[in-house]
């Protein structure tokens, strides 16, 4: 169940990295690119204490997916090295 909750919460994590980095961005009027297409900010610029707490939120966010990965990962493989048991083969699915 630990597993699942942290699966789910790296998943919601990244949304919420990509969320805060469109909002730090078109915060500063600056546009987005994807995949070779402009998207141009959809309202005005923010204050420079709201660009300031989204870049500072993107930041902790990015942080927190880079630690809770590492430990996702380091449980993986205590499981299997450690541990010896079947994790790494339900979790290919075979």
């Amino acid at each position: 169940m630990l597993a699942r909750s942290v699966e789910y919460s790296l998943y919601g994590l990244v949304f919420l990295e990509i969320f805060l980095g469109y909002m730090w961005r078109w915060g500063n009027g600056q546009a987005m690119s994807f995949l070779s297409i402009q998207f141009m900010p959809p309202f005005g610029k923010f204050s420079a204490s709201t660009i300031s707490l989204l870049h500072w939120l993107h930041q902790w966010n990015g942080w927190l997916i880079i630690v809770l990965a590492t430990g996702h990962a380091l449980a993986a493989c205590f499981h299997y090295f450690i541990l010896r048991d079947d994790v790494f083969q339900r979790m290919l699915g075979t």
